[in-house]
């Protein structure tokens, strides 16, 4: 069993809070270094470590080696026991503007303004190099998709730039460019199915967009909601996204505070159908940050789990 399962139990049969607690926990990045947890759902704040001495710019969760890996302003990348904080890996390849997790092959996606870099989950070594990218596009996020990892970036025409690489071969696919995007940032992007979802502030406006998505391309982008008026939308910050169990999360800077988060919570069904919508104070919240999520057991198991440690401990005592 992971610690976080372990912990989360514990947690629901010693607090008054757990009888409304959820079963998910969304890792926030902070512009003084931090990450924080949060239970998304319920809005409750279950503590923070130190992820980097700067600016976290993404967090992306490790669902088979149970870490965190951030990715900070100054390009270095540092994996992390989630749970205590401490720092398992490290390592500084300078530059780097995107960390996007492949699960399907556990490796990173390491971009640069001029080209990619895969790293190991194990150990972060470096497999693979190659710097042959367009040039002129600033790659700030990205998804994985099956064996692809998609390299998502603004050009020097605020167009949105998409670029496929697949992580086995290392091959680059077709550039898209959705020269009807014109956007001043972008956010991380998040997989439903066969569509592909982020945030991107257009002139001052956010909006939320959506494309077809499948192992060799990302279609023509749609526009689903512009109503995000209560997040922080100066040039070049956008919110980020984080897919949960039924629901997903829009996380980010609110527009009332530098210092306060605001969260949605969307059905993951009918979106962009908004399910409740909140603020959290003090997590400091970076402008442009990339968020992960950890999905842990539903909640039937996770009573379960907690009776069977009550009972435990009732047997020790005895």
């Amino acid at each position: 069993m992971k610690p976080w399962k372990l912990s989360l139990a514990f947690g629901m049969v010693g607090a008054s809070a757990v009888s409304y607690a959820t079963f998910e926990m969304l890792f926030a990045p902070s512009d003084g270094g931090r990450v924080f947890r949060l239970d998304p759902e319920s809005n409750v704040h279950l503590g923070s470590y130190a992820g980097a001495p700067n600016p976290i710019k993404s967090v992306s969760y490790d669902s088979i080696l149970d870490r965190t890996t951030t990715l900070d302003s100054a390009g270095r990348v540092r994996s992390q026991n989630p749970h205590t904080g401490s720092t398992l890996l490290s390592g500084n390849y300078a530059g780097g503007t995107a960390l996007i997790w492949n699960e399907s092959t556990q490796k990173y996606l390491y971009g640069l303004a001029t080209g990619v870099r895969a790293l190991r989950s194990t150990d972060l070594f470096q497999l693979h190099s190659d710097f042959t990218l367009p040039a002129g596009v600033n790659y700030v996020s990205g998804v994985s998709f099956g064996n692809t990892s998609y390299l998502v970036g603004i050009n020097g025409f605020s167009e949105t730039v998409i670029q496929p690489v697949n992580m086995q071969t290392y091959a680059y696919g077709a550039t898209a460019t959705i020269s009807t995007v014109a956007a001043n940032a972008i956010s991380n992007l998040m997989v439903i199915g066969s569509n592909v979802f982020w945030m991107a502030n257009q002139g001052g406006t956010l909006v939320m967009r959506r494309s077809s998505i499948s192992s060799t391309t990302i279609g023509s982008s749609l526009a689903l909601s512009s109503t995000f008026t209560d997040y922080n939308s100066v040039t070049g910050t956008a919110p980020g996204l984080a897919r949960g169990h039924n629901t997903f999360y829009v996380a980010g800077r609110s527009s009332s505070a530098v210092t306060t988060t605001r969260v949605r919570q969307y059905d993951i069904n009918t979106v962009p159908n908004l399910i409740q919508t909140y603020e959290r104070t003090g997590l400091d919240p970076v402008e442009n940050g990339h968020y992960a999520i950890i999905n842990a057991p539903e909640p039937v198991t996770m009573f379960a789990l907690g009776a069977g440690l009550v009972g435990l401990l009732r047997r020790r005592r005895k």
